[in-house]
Order: C-alpha cells, then structure tokens, then sequence
C-alpha cells in the first residue's frame, strides 16, 4: 500500500484549523473585527460601482470615500491592541 499524501488544498486546511483561535466566536463582536468587517465592506461597495459613474461625481466625494476608508481601516488596526471584551480584574498581592 502507499502512504496516504494529502493534496495541497488538504494540507493548507489542516494547518489553517490548527492556527484558529479557540474562542474566534467571541473575536466577532469586537469592534477592530467589526471595524474591519465595515471596511472591507467599504471597499467592495465602492468597487461595485461603475467607473462611468464614479466620473461624473466631484472629486470631493471620491476623496471622502478613500479618507472614511482608511479612517475605518486604522481603527480597525487600533482595535488589534486594546483590550476587547470582559477585563480580568489583576490578583491582589499579598
């Protein structure tokens, strides 16, 4: 018999449920997740429009969109290192 050699798509979903965090459920409810949820939302919004149509808007609205995008996009990053969720209170010492 040979030796059991997954495909590469097999081997790239064993390491991937090997790195997920135990309580990702809870990652969703914080607001950096949110945060970038919302941008990448923004971004694929924007896509979706046609050029033609972006063309005949004033630059100030285009400008305004990149500006929330990034805006959106930093917090989101802000997020990832600020304590999210229930804080433990510190043990006394003694």
């Amino acid at each position: 018999m040979s030796e059991f050699n997954p495909s590469i798509s097999q081997r790239i979903l064993l390491k991937a449920k090997k790195k997920v965090v135990p309580d990702w459920r809870d990652k969703l409810r914080h607001f950096s997740t949110i945060s970038l949820a919302l941008g990448s939302a923004l971004q694929g919004a924007w896509l979706i429009f046609p050029s033609d149509l972006k063309a005949t808007w004033p630059p100030s609205i285009t400008q305004g969109v990149g500006y929330a995008l990034a805006a959106v996009l930093v917090w989101g990053l802000v997020g990832k290192f600020v304590v999210q969720g229930p804080v433990e209170p510190a043990d006394p010492k003694p």
